[in-house]
This record gives structure tokens, sequence and C-alpha cells, in this order.
């Protein structure tokens, strides 16, 4: 007589989000930007910040879940009558030291633009 066992792998330890995260970002027109990523997950909340050239603004719809973070960051650019908001949406998979992602956002043509992401936990 024959049995068949059934085995699953599963993962002992699920992705950690927390702590200080670097990455550049390359845009289409060729600019770079170096970025800090501060985040916490406590409580099955996900908060943060991200902090470079345009400034420190806070992560806001913010999700982490089977390895994925999800959040967004609103943006103000120009000055007084020609103010305008951008939100910025990034994707991205923890595996260890390193989210790896894609970016979301409109440029000033209000034309999609989306950028890859990888990011390495500061130790």
């Amino acid at each position: 007589m024959l049995f068949a066992v059934a085995t699953t792998t599963v993962s002992a330890f699920a992705a950690d989000p927390n702590g200080t995260w670097k990455f550049s970002t390359t845009m289409p027109n060729g600019r770079t930007t170096e970025s800090t990523l501060a985040l916490v997950w406590q409580q099955n909340q996900l908060t943060g910040t991200i902090d470079n050239r345009a400034g420190k603004a806070s992560i806001e719809k913010a999700s982490f879940a089977n390895d994925q973070i999800d959040f967004t960051v609103q943006r103000e650019f120009g000055r007084r009558l020609r103010k305008k908001k951008f939100t910025v949406h990034y994707t991205g998979n923890v595996e260890g030291d390193t989210i790896t992602g894609t970016i979301q956002t409109s440029g000033r043509d209000e034309k999609p633009i989306s950028v890859p992401w990888k990011a390495e936990r500061v130790k």
C-alpha cells in the first residue's frame, strides 16, 4: 500500500518592514533623487516618513501584508497660484533587507510615470 504525503514549504519568518531604508530613483528625465524611508510596523499598522530633496513627508494609506508594502505620499510643488499637489504611490516586496517595487505618479503634464525602486535597509 502506498501513501502520498503532501508537503508545503512555509517561511518560518515573515518579512519585516521596520527600519530605515535608503534608495535612489531615476526619473524618465534622467534626474536622480536620493531618499530615506523610515518604516514602523506595529500592531498591524504601517506608518513612516520619506525624506528627500522635496522634503520630509509622512506616508499615507499604508499597508503591509504577505511581504508587500503599499503606501502613498502627498507632495506639493510650486508657489502661490502655481502650487500643484502630486500623489506618489509606492508598492514593493520586502525580502530580507531589500524592498523592490514600483513608484507611480504623474508628471507636470499629468501623464503617468512609473519607475522601479530598490531600497536597502540601513544597518
